[in-house]
């Protein structure tokens, strides 16, 4: 059955039960993060919002409990692929870099500037702050979060000096203990820590950003999508072959960040994606495939299968209906006994 439109009466009513006045959802539909009604063609003046418009109320308002930051809802939305214009996710990035340059202003003394910021990121506590998954001296935190600012800030001279401190990351990351190396030295977390972009950078962010096509645009949108929605899912069957010593801090790391990570997360993936597309420039033509892989169900279909069969229809369970009804629809397509349970008994 295919879903309905929502007139405007039922819409303000939904909101009200959720404390949302009249006015917010006025100043919500003018910068995008809801779309506008039409008025239905024939009958009574009755103004119907698309299908799928109370969805996007709903997430719009889960996210608005973790910020007030319409620039950085608008991208979170825009990942979950609600109908927001890129235009409008092009000004929410320019914002949000623009933020960061008011922010941080690593002129001058650019080694006294990361020491300073690095000792504050090591001494920070809550959800936004580097984790504590390991235990690690004070001064080692200090040099990892010091690495890390040195690359977000693309500070060349300062990335070589403090080279031997990407090893204290991996170590603040759960993916090295001792000197045994631990995750860092396998598959696939070789050279995460090396892959790291300056996404701090706001010159090459802007820059990126400025010459970004809608198509590049569209493929960091997509791969974020299935990285969101995924990647909680599948870190714990990718760490099931390990040790529990070289497994656990990771898997804690995912249980506190992964799972539910903070709003900023998803803007500084889609930069870091812009920054690495940038300096490959892939071809119009590999683009256009990778898009229309993204796009089809068979994407999704190809991530289910990663699971054992008989976790597949727990898996479903747990996916956002925007993902876990279109993979129902191509199973059901393709098994039509399948129960409204879940997944085929042998899978996709």
């Amino acid at each position: 059955m295919a879903p309905e439109s929502l007139d405007s009466r039922t819409l303000r009513a939904i909101a009200s039960e959720h404390g949302v006045t009249a006015r917010s959802l006025e100043l919500w539909r003018s910068r995008g993060l809801l779309p506008a009604p039409a008025r239905q063609p024939k009958g009574r003046a009755v103004w119907l919002y698309p299908p799928g418009t109370e969805r996007q109320l709903e997430r719009l308002l889960h996210w608005r409990s973790k910020t007030r930051s319409l620039s950085l809802i608008a991208i979170v939305l825009w990942i979950e692929a609600f109908p927001i214009d890129v235009e409008r996710i092009r000004t929410a990035l320019g914002t949000v870099t623009d933020q960061m340059a008011s922010e941080l202003d690593p002129s001058g003394d650019i080694p006294a500037f990361i020491d300073q910021q690095a000792r504050k990121l090591a001494a920070a506590r809550g959800k936004n702050s580097f984790p504590r998954i390991v235990k690690m001296k004070s001064a080692e935190r200090i040099r990892a979060c010091g690495y890390l600012l040195a690359v977000a800030l693309d500070a060349e001279d300062e990335i070589e000096r403090r080279e031997e401190d990407a090893v204290l990351v991996e170590r603040m990351l759960g993916l090295r203990s001792g000197q045994r190396g631990g995750l860092a030295n396998k598959e696939p977390f070789i050279d995460a820590v090396r892959s790291l972009r300056p996404v701090m950078a706001v010159g090459k962010v802007r820059e990126a950003l400025a010459s970004a096509t809608d198509e590049q645009l569209e493929l960091t949108r997509l791969t974020a999508r299935l990285t969101s929605v995924w990647m909680p899912l599948l870190l714990p069957e990718m760490l099931a072959e390990y040790s529990a010593a070289e497994a656990n801090p990771l898997r804690k790391l995912a249980e506190q960040n992964v799972k539910d990570p903070a709003i900023e997360v998803y803007a500084m993936q889609i930069i870091h994606q812009l920054l690495a597309m940038h300096e490959r420039q892939p071809e119009a033509d590999e683009l256009a495939q990778a898009i229309a892989a993204l796009q089809s169900v068979t994407t999704d279909l190809a991530m289910l299968s990663i699971f054992p069969a008989d976790k597949r229809r727990e898996v479903l369970s747990q996916l956002p209906a925007e993902t876990r009804q279109p993979i129902v629809s191509e199973l059901r397509r393709r098994h039509p006994r399948l129960s409204d349970s879940g997944a085929a008994p042998d899978g996709p």
